[in-house]
């Protein structure tokens, strides 16, 4: 009996600070969104403010991020696949989510930007 009420207990405190973490991705989300500037050549590009939530990750994925200290796509982008292996518990399939939610958000975002 007991078991289960500590049991209960870690699992409301796993939901809350997951429900607080999306809260602040959301508000991160709306208040930075997407920012756009100009490079030196003129072009139009953006500022990968984004948080990492808006890739849609899965929970693991999400986890291992934030333990490396990666919250937004301006971070994610500048590290390569060989240090994100380094990352706890991020292992190829995982490696292979981000990487492919990372490519088909930037040709979504490009998409945008050039229409």
């Amino acid at each position: 009996m007991e078991l289960e009420i500590n049991r209960n207990k870690f699992i409301a405190k796993q939901i809350d600070f997951l429900v607080s973490e999306l809260i602040a991705d959301n508000e991160a989300l709306r208040r930075d969104n997407i920012l756009l500037a100009k490079n030196q050549s003129g072009e139009i590009t953006q500022e990968r403010r984004t948080p990492i939530s808006a890739l849609g990750l899965s929970i693991r994925a999400c986890s291992c991020l934030r333990r490396g200290g990666v919250k937004y796509m301006e971070q994610l982008v500048k590290i390569d696949s060989e240090d994100l292996k380094k990352f706890r518990n991020l292992g190829r399939k995982t490696l292979a989510e981000i990487v492919n939610r990372v490519q088909a958000f930037l040709s979504n975002t490009s998409d945008r930007v050039t229409k």
